[in-house]
């Protein structure tokens, strides 16, 4: 006999098998695939958690270091930050399939300092970020969630909106390797510079993230400071295309205060010998990359 012959009387005797089973085992064979195809559609639309379960043992010592600031010695001698932790109440886009990516914490390679322009609250914000709108400024289909990971209120207060391993969409093609923080201030047509309690607030929790990730304060940034999104180059001038964080913040004058701090908590921790002054230097960096190291080893 033939192959093709063997298999043809196969698949009839297949065939007349399946013919003669009862209505009550196919209902048993329909919900079995069901079943599986539900749990096919459940592991598909869960990736993103998977990913994120993958750097939860990265997660563990960061609510002790950033989200409540309790117990820990990092972020300089400017007090205890007011830490909110709201990430399990943010509203999340109405497409389960529309989910924020996930990356390893050594990615994030420098900070971004934004202000709503708005004076909205910080619900008011998220509603309109993850709610499908033609003219929404970013995506018509709405984001994934959140837009920051971290939002300040005018008293000092930081919400902390989003995970830092999540890929928000704050600010462009720099989205990848940064950590968005918002302030909640109306620069447009403003007068007058953002609180003293708010910009405190900024420099402690960046001088902690500094800290914890290693990332030196040279690379923070105001959204108008990145080229492409904050500012674009014409007939060799720079043109500016936003103004976020506002001009009345200054920028250098930040980032030098977050210097100052990081050099105090790296010289009390015994990791930098150096003058504290501000200059992020080489032996700044060394202890800042030494300190960054045995905090990932305490975890």
């Amino acid at each position: 006999m033939s192959f093709l012959g063997m298999m043809k009387k196969i698949l009839v005797a297949v065939l007349y098998f399946l013919k003669s089973l009862p209505l009550s085992v196919w209902h048993k064979i329909g919900e079995m695939f069901k079943r599986i195809v539900t749990w096919l559609y459940k592991r598909l639309n869960d990736n993103g958690n998977d990913q994120e379960k993958q750097t939860e043992d990265e997660q563990n010592d960061w609510k002790k270091h950033v989200n409540t600031g309790e117990n820990s010695t990092d972020g300089g001698s400017r007090g205890k930050m007011k830490i909110v932790d709201v990430r399990r109440k943010m509203y999340k886009n109405p497409d389960p399939n529309r989910r924020y990516k996930i990356r390893k914490l050594n990615k994030i390679k420098k900070l971004v300092l934004h202000c709503d322009d708005l004076d909205w609250d910080l619900w008011d914000i998220a509603r309109y970020d993850v709610t499908p709108n033609p003219n929404h400024h970013i995506s018509p289909k709405g984001l994934p969630g959140f837009s920051y990971h971290h939002f300040i209120e005018k008293d000092g207060t930081i919400f902390y909106c989003e995970t830092v391993t999540k890929i928000t969409w704050h600010v462009a093609a720099h989205n990848t390797s940064s950590i968005g923080i918002c302030i909640r201030y109306r620069a447009t047509n403003n007068k007058n510079p953002p609180p003293v309690k708010q910009i405190d607030a900024v420099i402690e929790l960046m001088t902690r993230l500094c800290l914890i990730l290693g990332i030196s304060p040279d690379n923070i940034y105001g959204h108008r400071e990145l080229p492409g999104t904050g500012y674009v180059i014409i007939n060799g001038r720079k043109r500016y295309r936003k103004s976020c964080p506002g001009w009345l913040v200054n920028l250098d004058k930040l980032r030098y205060t977050i210097s100052i701090e990081a050099q105090k908590t790296l010289k009390q921790q015994g990791y930098y010998k150096g003058p504290i002054d501000g200059i992020f230097g080489r032996k700044s960096r060394k202890a800042l990359k030494k300190y960054s190291k045995d905090a990932k080893r305490r975890r």
